[in-house]
């Protein structure tokens, strides 16, 4: 019996992507929730001495970058044209959130929910965006060129119906930066 005979694919290891997950309230009366602060506990494993919650929060134009946001809540926040240049991301639930014209150039972002994110005219140019989750995610626009994607990642950005464009920064073609024609030539096996 063959070893992948037995083993779960991606979405079985993960779990229901229908299921769902009962956060906290957010604390709307806390004046300092919706700012960027960076974490000084290990980045590897997204620890934080408190919940980081940025969910429904507005940092759009703002600078994360050099920071640890690792493990933060940022569902439906509005994170457009915010710099996360070099910054770690890992583990972050970000979903539904918008990030159009971010710039994630360089930075951790592995493991992170982007499910129904706004990620237009994103910039992800290398970044390590290794078993993050794109599921549903506006991507027209984004440039992927050199980022690190896992095979998963890649079959999930190149059958997205939004996978096309322009970066109107960067000037890459979404569909080529993301290695889709790579995958069309059959250099990653769909099973």
């Amino acid at each position: 019996m063959a070893l992948e005979a037995w083993m779960p694919s991606p979405a079985e290891a993960l779990g229901s992507r229908d299921r769902r997950v009962a956060y906290p309230p957010i604390n709307k009366n806390d004046p300092r929730r919706c700012e960027w602060k960076t974490s000084q506990i290990a980045q590897a494993s997204a620890q934080r001495d408190k919940l980081y919650d940025l969910r429904e929060c507005n940092l759009a134009g703002t600078s994360a970058a050099d920071n640890d946001v690792s493990g933060a809540l940022m569902n439906k926040g509005d994170f457009s044209n915010v710099n996360f240049e070099n910054a770690q991301l890992t583990k972050v639930v970000a979903a539904q959130a918008n990030f159009e014209g971010a710039n994630f150039k360089n930075s951790v972002a592995d493991r992170m929910d982007l499910t129904k994110a706004n990620l237009k005219n994103a910039i992800f140019k290398n970044a390590m965006l290794t078993t993050s989750s794109f599921e549903e995610a506006n991507v027209e626009g984004a440039d992927f060129t050199d980022a690190f994607l896992d095979s998963q990642s890649v079959r999930v950005l190149c059958t997205n119906p939004t996978m096309k464009g322009t970066n109107p920064v960067t000037g890459a073609d979404t569909y080529l930066s993301a290695g889709c024609d790579i995958q069309d030539a059959g250099a990653i096996p769909l099973r």
